[in-house]
């Protein structure tokens, strides 16, 4: 069957950011997941293999490389995915 979306509340700061965001994300279960962060083109430029606790989770994602811009930072396991957008400057 389907398994609902175990991810929720998916939060991240500083938003717009320069240097580094931080992603907290909330979860039902441990899983293994990916961290991935899209341009506006869909084109991925960032991905990383995440785990992911039972809980609250944080990761830190260096964005002094990206260029300014809008972006979409997507937590995503195979019970589902949740998407955050944020800015560069």
């Amino acid at each position: 069957g389907i398994k609902d979306n175990t991810l929720s509340d998916l939060r991240l700061f500083p938003n717009p950011a320069t240097n580094e965001i931080t992603i907290n994300v909330m979860s039902k279960e441990n899983a293994n997941g990916t961290l991935t962060v899209t341009n506006i083109m869909g084109q991925v430029i960032y991905s990383e293999n995440i785990a992911i606790e039972n809980g609250n989770n944080q990761y830190q994602v260096s964005v002094s490389d990206f260029g300014a811009g809008f972006y979409m930072a997507t937590i995503r396991t195979q019970a589902g995915s949740t998407t955050q957008k944020f800015i560069v400057r």
